[in-house]
Formats: C-alpha cells, sequence, structure tokens
C-alpha cells in the first residue's frame, strides 16, 4: 500500500500524544543546548576547586585565560578572584593591584538608582560584594604595613581573545619599605575605612527594611583594632567608640543571621576588649600606660588575627513559575486582550500543552511554584516545564550551616597548648544568600508577571495560527510555529536571566580574635568545627611579636558546611 502524503499528517493521532511528542523534541532540544557550557564558565571552576585545595598557581594560571576575559561585564569579577588568589599567597601588594582596578570599575558600573537590579547590564555585582572590596583594600594596606616588605611578584599579560591587551605583563622585585612607605599604608588603611563606612551608609539608606545592611561587624572591628592601636588618645577614643557602637547594634543584626548568634558571647567579648583596651591607654602612648596594659594582659602581643574561610558559591537560578489564570487577570493590553477573547480559553488550554505547557496542570488555576534550575528534572514533564514553562528566574544561594565554631590552637616551643577562639566576624555567605531570598520575596510577583505577560504575548498569537495549520492538517505549518514560539521564548527568557555572576571566591565566613600571648614562636592550626564534623588546617609556624596593632591574615581550604559543597543546606524559597 502506497501511503499518501497526507497519511504523514498528525490529524488522527490523539491530540495528547502529539503534545507529548512535539513538547519532548522541542524541550530535549532546549536541554541540551543549556547543559553546554561555556569553556570561560568551565575554566573558572576548575580554578575555584584549584583556589580551595590550596593551589594557588593552578587556580591563577586559569585565571589568565583569554576565554575568562571574553565578556566585559564580568571583568570585575575577574579581578576579584586575582586579587583573593593573591592574597591567599601572602602577595598584598598583588592583591591591592587587582583591587584597585576593581574599584575602578566599581564605579564605572555602580547605577544611579543606589541599588542594584538583577537584570540590568548596568551594576554586575552585589551590594555586599562591593562592600567587601573596601574591606580588601584595607586589609591588603594594613597587611603591607605590618610586614614592611613585600616578595617578588609579577603580572603575566592578560589578553583579550580578540587581541587587545587587558593588563600589560609587569614585575616587582622583593624589597623592604621605607618608614614613610609604611606610614603611607597605614593611612591608607585608614582612608579606606572610612570609604568603606560611607558605602555601608549608602547601603542603610537604600535598604532600610533589611537588618543586616544596619550594621557590618567586621567592619566596626577592623576600625576599632586600628584606631585602638593608633598613637594619640583621639585614634584611641575612636577605636573604642567603635568596639562599643559594634557591641550596642550588634541585637539589630544577630537575630537575622544564626552563623552570628553562635558566637555570640565570645564576639562580644571580643568588642569588650577592644573597647577597654583603648581606653586603658586612651591618655597617650606614655611609659605609664604601657606598664599598666602590660600587667592587664596574660602576654606581650597584641595581634588580630583573621581566618578567610571556605568561599561564597557561585549564585544559582531559582524560577518562579506563574499560572495562566493569574496572567489573565493582569492583561492590560487591549489588542492582548481581544486575541485572547478571539480564541477563548478554552481553546487556550486545549492546545497549550502542545506549546510546552504539560506540566501546567497546578499552574493552569493560577498558582505560583517554584524550582531550582540546577536541580536536574525528575520527570519528562519537569524537563518540558524548565525548558518551555512561563517562569521568572531569580538569583538565589545556598545557606551555609549556622552551627560553625572556628578555634585557634597554638603550641609553643616548649610543648605547651593554648586554645583561643574565633567568633565568626562576618557570615558572608550567610548574609547574601538571605538578602537574594528577601530580594525575591517582595519581586517575585511584579517582575514574574510582567515576563509572563511577554510570555502570553507569543503564545496567543502562535496558537491561533497553529489552530488555523491544525484545521489545514498542515503539519511543517504546525512545527514552525512551535518551534518559532519556542525561539520567541528563548529570547524572552535572554532578556529577563537574572545576572548570577559573584565574586565566587569572596569567603564564606570570616572569622577572627584578638590574640595576647607570650611573644615568640607558635605551632598554629585551625580548627573549623560544624554540624556534621570538624577540619583541621596547618597553618604552620607563626612568629607572634611584640607590638601593637598587628594583623595576621590567613586562608582556610574548602569546608563542606560554609562552602556549599556536597549535602549543604540549600535556601528554601516560598513565593
Amino acid at each position: 500500500m502506497v501511503i499518501a502524503p497526507e497519511g504523514l499528517r498528525m490529524a488522527r493521532i490523539p491530540k495528547g500524544f502529539r503534545a507529548f511528542f512535539l513538547t519532548s523534541v522541542l524541550a530535549g532540544a532546549a536541554t541540551l543546548v543549556s547543559a553546554c557550557a561555556s569553556s570561560d564558565q568551565i575554566k573558572l571552576k576548575e580554578s575555584r576547586e584549584h583556589y580551595l585545595r590550596g593551589d594557588a598557581a593552578g587556580a591563577e594560571a586559569l585565571l589568565y585565560s583569554p576565554d575568562v576575559l571574553e565578556h566585559e561585564e564580568s571583568r570585575l569579577q575577574h579581578y576579584l578572584w586575582l586579587s583573593s588568589v593573591a592574597m591567599s599567597q601572602g602577595l598584598f601588594e598583588k592583591a591591592l593591584f587587582y583591587l584597585e582596578r576593581s574599584r575602578s570599575l566599581t564605579l564605572e558600573l555602580r547605577s544611579d538608582r543606589g541599588g542594584f537590579d538583577w537584570f540590568s547590564k548596568e551594576y554586575k555585582s552585589n551590594p555586599v560584594e562591593f562592600s567587601y572590596v573596601q574591606g580588601f583594600l584595607v586589609l591588603s594596606n594594613l597587611l603591607l604595613a605590618d610586614a614592611g616588605e613585600t616578595p617578588a611578584w609579577s603580572v603575566p599579560e592578560l589578553k583579550l581573545p580578540q587581541g587587545g591587551v587587558l593588563v600589560p605583563a609587569q614585575s616587582f622585585p622583593a624589597r623592604k619599605y621605607s618608614p614613610a612607605e609604611v606610614a603611607q599604608f597605614r593611612t591608607k588603611a585608614r582612608a579606606e575605612l572610612l570609604a568603606w563606612d560611607q558605602h555601608l551608609t549608602v547601603l542603610k539608606r537604600t535598604f532600610p527594611d533589611q537588618k543586616f545592611y544596619q550594621e557590618d561587624v567586621f567592619a566596626r572591628i577592623l576600625g576599632g583594632f586600628v584606631h585602638g592601636s593608633g598613637s594619640t588618645s583621639q585614634d584611641r577614643r575612636t577605636g573604642e567608640l567603635l568596639a562599643l557602637q559594634a557591641k550596642e547594634n550588634l541585637p539589630k543584626i544577630i537575630d537575622g543571621l544564626p552563623t552570628l548568634q553562635g558566637g555570640r558571647q565570645e564576639l562580644e567579648a571580643l568588642l569588650e576588649t577592644l573597647a577597654s583596651r583603648a581606653k586603658g591607654k586612651g591618655k597617650g602612648p606614655d611609659k605609664q600606660s604601657d606598664k599598666q596594659s602590660s600587667k592587664q594582659e596574660p602576654g606581650n602581643t597584641d595581634t588580630l588575627v583573621i581566618a578567610d574561610i571556605g568561599a561564597v558559591p557561585a549564585y544559582r537560578s531559582r524560577k518562579v513559575v506563574v499560572g495562566l489564570s493569574l496572567l489573565f487577570q493582569n492583561i492590560e493590553n487591549p489588542v492582548l486582550r481581544a486575541q485572547l477573547e478571539q480564541i477563548g480559553f478554552q481553546v487556550l488550554f486545549q492546545l497549550a500543552p502542545e506549546f510546552g505547557l504539560i506540566a501546567f496542570t497546578g499552574a493552569m488555576v493560577g498558582a505560583a511554584s517554584s524550582s531550582d534550575d540546577e536541580d536536574p528534572p525528575r520527570f519528562l514533564t519537569d524537563a518540558v516545564d524548565q525548558g518551555l514553562g512561563f517562569g521568572m528566574a531569580f538569583p538565589a544561594l545556598r545557606f551555609p550551616d549556622s552551627n560553625v565554631k572556628v578555634r585557634l590552637k597554638l603550641v609553643d616551643l616548649a610543648g605547651k597548648e593554648l586554645e583561643v577562639p574565633l567568633p565568626v566576624l562576618s557570615p558572608l555567605q550567610e548574609i547574601l544568600a538571605r538578602e537574594l531570598r528577601e530580594r525575591m520575596d517582595a519581586e517575585w510577583s511584579k517582575k514574574a508577571i510582567q515576563v509572563g505577560l511577554q510570555y502570553l504575548g507569543v503564545l496567543v498569537p502562535a496558537v491561533i495560527a497553529y489552530r488555523a495549520a491544525d484545521q489545514d492538517q498542515n503539519l511543517l505549518a504546525k512545527i514552525g510555529i512551535l518551534a518559532g514560539y519556542m525561539i520567541a521564548k528563548k529570547a524572552i527568557d535572554r532578556a529577563n536571566a537574572p545576572d548570577l555572576r559573584s565574586w565566587a571566591l569572596l569567603p564564606s565566613i570570616l572569622a577572627g580574635g584578638r590574640v595576647a600571648v607570650p611573644e615568640g614562636r607558635y605551632r598554629a592550626r585551625l580548627e573549623v568545627v560544624h554540624s556534621r564534623g570538624s577540619q583541621l588546617f596547618d597553618w604552620g609556624e607563626i612568629d607572634f611579636a611584640r607590638g601593637e596593632g598587628r594583623l595576621l591574615y590567613r586562608k582556610a581550604g574548602e569546608v563542606p558546611a560554609v562552602s556549599g559543597g556536597p549535602g549543604a543546606p540549600v535556601a528554601t524559597i516560598q513565593p
């Protein structure tokens, strides 16, 4: 029997199977396309893995590839990654080199609205991340002043894929700083502290409803320690006030940040110590004051130890799916409403499955749900929904384990063991995760409906055309209409994609404390304790020398509880 061309038509095939077949093919293609990671993203992921394992050289080498410099809007994060790698190596002058370039780009990318828009190219990062550009500028200048010298370092050529040079190759020799240069680093650190405070003030005004923007404990502690080590009464009084203000303001933010709650007593004790330290020496750097101070301390060293632990995971995409009836209630466009009335709701519901809405049985009645795009679809209908459904994506982040304790374990040359608690000073991952969730809770409805109406604007005309082709039993026309709809929908997806670029080498938490021990050399280990166990990091031998206001900064690698590793808690977002 010879089959006529008409026999290839799908009129006799049940509509449900046609829907299943067509949407499965199109959704499968969409899934394959979206699964292909670009070479720059692959290199950045590998660089992060090297960084967390402590392989700074491997992490840095991948960051010099032209591939990762292709997108201009990502260069801010690129400079920040390079600064993090340099700091983990103790190359603070090199870190400063990249941080200053990051700040220049910060000013260029900042939105005039003072906040940030997830769906705009004006501002390609998060306010908290921008805040810690200032924080690490303070740290780098202080660490250079304390060291009084720098090892040799170099910057390979940063070359663009198109062939242009972004940063020329440079080499800098090892050298000792003059007293004037050391003083200049300290002056710069104080200037950066002031700039940081101004940035935090802007955040308080811009986000008055978010408690964790009302106070930054780490900024206050760092400022209190620096000023409390000053040589004038005014400096020390400033240090005392900063510590006292941090303690007073702590209740304003601690209720929303469980990571801080867990170490509240140690944190309050540290703030009291910094305040009394500054107050006890407030009469000036005279000999009598120094004698009184030495009697009050268990040792004659004065070091603020800062542990940079883990790294904030990359942002994830959290999708909110909007139901059709919810969109119908919000149609204001008279042309779209007239088109919808022309075909009728019944026809739209009848044909919608063939446009990838098989999984909308719940959404049809106006429900809204959320799902995480990084989680693989469990069913075919999930894959279809993720590929073709009416969804609006928002940035999201894993929540870290809030039950984290950090301790510094010291062993002196005589074998005596000491243990110093290092409370969490800044739970950056938790702050970012909560901010993303709260912003989504506040913005999802308006934005998702806005984008959903754009989807509806291409669906309704497509359904009208598809209905005509279906009546003519024109298979090729129907496939073309479905493909055209999918292309239009993907264009809408791209136009409304959230900004998922982030400073993915930013520490997940910063812990720290003041160490006052007898002068000498110690074997140091950092212990990070969390709900799934503990990890030890060997920091080698450290010389705790006599002198006020010394700063020690060290990196601790990947900790599953704070790095979003396997089994880490995932943020629960309810629209």
